[in-house]
This record gives C-alpha cells, structure tokens and sequence, in this order.
C-alpha cells in the first residue's frame, strides 16, 4: 500500500498583532518549491502577494495600526522537498504502510507550511486540522478534540493547543497506528489519559508493559517538581 500521489494541500489562518507603529505589508516564510494559491485578509478580501526566495510577500489591503490584529489565510498546495537526514516533511513505508511525517527542528516548518519560521516568536495556540483516507491515523499536538467521518473515504481529526509553541514543534504522524491508551491518577477522582499511536507490529504485550510504567514516571515527576 502506497500513498499516490505523494502531495498536501491546505490552508493556514494566522492571526498576528501589530506591535509597531503602522504596518501595510508583512512576509511569511514558505519553500519556494510550494504552490501558493490565494492569499485571503480578514476572512473575506484576496490581496496581493509575491512568493519568491522562500518567502510570502504580502500587500494588506490597508494599513494595520498598533495593536491591531490581522488574519491572514494562505491556500497553499504542493509536494514538499524531502527532508535532509529526516529533517522537513516526509513521505515514507514503515513494514509496507505509508507512514507521512514531519520533523521540523528548526527551520523546517516552511517546508510544508505557511508560517514565521522564527523558534523565538511562538504562536499562542494552534488548531490542526488533518484530513486523510480512512486506513490511516493522522496525530499532531495537544488535545483531540474531534474527529469527523466524512463518508468519502477520509476522515478528519482536530488537534487543539492551548499553550505557547515554536512553529517548528507543530507536527504531523499520518500511519495506520493502533491506540494505546492508560492513565495517570494525579488524585482520588482525577486522571489524565496517556494515549500511545503504535505501528501494528509494534503493538506486542512487551511493548505494552513497558508503556505502563509511563504513569509511575509521571507520579515520581510529579512528586518532584509538581503537577
């Protein structure tokens, strides 16, 4: 089984607050091999922009004041470059099933997705929101917080962050994962899940006990630096 054709397609809205006096443009990074396709302010207006030399160079359709905010949503397509040394975005087999991954650190991000590629200047918070065909389990950060069937063969997950991250540590791992899922009892009445996305081959009770000594860990932690 195979991945064909090996490509993404997508769209990234991103919030930003001016933090000078006026600004009237501003540049995202995003590889030069991509395809941009539209560049849409405040969810409704198309402005212009030039995507040359890894980067997104964007007309607003007015000047922005300090402290405003604009969004900005960038369609974007393409396949991206493959990773050096397993760096960027990847498409791959792992015992014959497509596994697509991403490993971003740290000036990768703009492989594969529109964004300040800066690890310093971090988002607040982030949605994921991947689609992809039913056999195959996408993962990325933080919480999941929903997944839709949509009766054509794929369907979507929404990942939620809710803490400042580096552009860089947004990821993706797209395979056909078994979950494992155990717990850690942080009080009488609480828990929080601890939830592993295994390869089928490496889904083997040796694995799984040593996935269980996970919790124990996170209750020394605990102990020692807090909750």
């Amino acid at each position: 089984m195979t991945t064909s054709p090996d490509y993404i397609s997508g769209k990234v809205t991103i919030l930003t607050r001016v933090d000078t006096t006026m600004i009237n443009s501003l540049f995202l990074d995003f590889a030069q091999n991509m395809i941009v396709d539209s560049v849409i302010i405040q969810n409704t207006t198309p402005v212009q922009f030039d995507h040359t030399d890894d980067k997104i160079n964007i007309i607003l359709d007015h000047s922005y004041l300090f402290n405003e905010v604009v969004a900005l949503t960038i369609y974007y397509q393409g396949l991206p470059l493959p990773g050096v040394n397993g760096l960027g975005f990847n498409f791959d087999l792992h015992n014959g099933y497509p596994v697509i991954w991403s490993c971003s650190e740290p000036y990768f991000a703009n492989d594969w997705w529109p964004c300040k590629d800066t690890p310093s200047d971090k988002a607040d918070s982030a949605d994921i929101v991947l689609t992809v065909d039913t056999s195959l389990i996408p993962v990325s950060n933080g919480n999941l917080k929903d997944v839709t069937n949509n009766n054509n063969g794929t369907h979507t997950y929404s990942w939620q962050v809710r803490y400042a991250i580096a552009q860089y540590l947004i990821s993706v791992a797209i395979s056909n994962y078994q979950l494992y899922t155990n717990y850690y009892l942080y009080s009488i009445n609480d828990s929080m899940a601890v939830t592993n996305y295994l390869y089928p081959e490496s889904y083997t009770q040796q694995n799984l006990n040593k996935l269980d000594l996970v919790p124990e860990m996170l209750e020394i932690f605990s102990s020692l630096f807090g909750e």
